[in-house]
């Protein structure tokens, strides 16, 4: 007896062993990272591609899962070096010459990883300086003693002026007088007679009422041959910490930017820009997603280092820069081309 009742109490405890191992609460699942949230600024669209390029949610892949992007507008190249040192923005839009200026003169850590667009491809729309019609200025040297407007100091476009000007013999304040003047109302102070010659720029240099008054005098590209003109910089400190998810980005970045440059998805590129900006879509027809009437833009998001390289010594030449910069060491290269890797066919 006793060894059948010892035989019983143990067959009992085997028992209730066993049902412990269904019973008993599963250990906590390590919850999931939350999304990285990226502040990213963006220029006015659809000149400017970046914010219309998350919008077509269903070609992201990652959007939502390991990144979320906060879109962040800035009116300027300028104006986002402060947002960028006081961490207000994790990736900036900015031109090679702000760029350059944010690394040596305010001496942030910052790194080039996607192209946005440039100056001076032939074949594409490169942002020039017109006059009214029946204005006497018809060559660079008749731009002595007239006023001349430009974007901001140190931009882009400020410094390729400058160059074209002074390859014609002409110095800025002594020979002509820049003026700085937002995009926007470029066209307004050339018609109203408060500058002489002004970089109208896209959109409003497809507008017919406008193109019907004005005429060309001479182009960005023909001042630098090629310039490397926007680009998006992440803080070194940022991309250190989130390389993951900034690749991500870019993945996705790619992969909406070859749709948007896809003749096919023209007339839906066109549909979102005008949804985005609330603008009509006869606003864009004439020129947006056109090669002739818009920038180039690389179809991997590549900076052209060497393109870059060249506009940064120009700087440096005209007093803009206190030392040489080696541009390669802030341009992290690897970002684009393993988004490249990512979205060629096949993958």
């Amino acid at each position: 007896m006793k060894r059948g009742a010892r035989s019983l109490t143990l067959a009992i405890a085997l028992i209730f062993t066993i049902l412990s191992w269904f019973t008993l609460p599963s250990p906590p699942q390590e919850a999931s990272a939350a999304p990285v949230r990226i502040r990213l600024a963006h220029g006015i669209p659809p000149a400017h591609l970046t914010p219309l390029l998350f919008q077509k949610k269903e070609i992201l892949r990652h959007h939502g899962k390991s990144y979320e992007v906060q879109l962040i507008y800035a009116p300027n190249t300028s104006v986002q070096i402060p947002m960028l040192a006081a961490k207000e923005i994790d990736i900036a839009w900015t031109a090679y010459s702000s760029f350059a200026t944010a690394i040596v003169n305010a001496k942030l850590d910052l790194k080039a990883i996607l192209d946005i667009l440039s100056y001076g491809e032939p074949g594409h729309h490169t942002t020039y300086w017109s006059v009214m019609k029946d204005s006497p200025i018809k060559s660079l040297k008749d731009i002595k003693g007239k006023r001349i407007a430009v974007p901001a100091f140190g931009t882009a476009l400020d410094i390729a002026a400058r160059v074209a000007l002074r390859k014609a013999g002409l110095e800025a304040t002594r020979d002509y007088t820049p003026v700085e003047v937002n995009f926007p109302n470029m066209y307004a102070m050339l018609s109203q007679g408060k500058v002489d010659i002004a970089a109208i720029s896209t959109p409003w240099i497809f507008d017919p009422k406008i193109q019907a008054k004005v005429r060309k005098v001479f182009g960005a590209g023909d001042a630098m041959g090629k310039i490397q003109a926007l680009m998006h910089a992440v803080r070194g400190e940022f991309l250190e910490k989130n390389r993951a998810a900034v690749q991500d980005m870019a993945e996705d970045y790619v992969r909406a930017l070859r749709w948007f440059l896809n003749p096919a998805n023209r007339n839906e590129a066109l549909d979102i820009a005008a949804k985005f900006t609330k603008r009509p879509r006869s606003a864009y027809e004439s020129w947006s997603l056109i090669k002739a009437n818009d920038s180039y833009r690389d179809p991997y998001g590549r900076v052209d280092v060497p393109v870059l390289q060249r506009n940064v010594n120009v700087m440096h030449e005209l007093g803009y820069l206190k030392t040489k910069l080696d541009i390669a060491k802030h341009v992290d290269a690897s970002i684009a081309e393993e988004a490249r890797r990512r979205v060629a066919p096949g993958n």
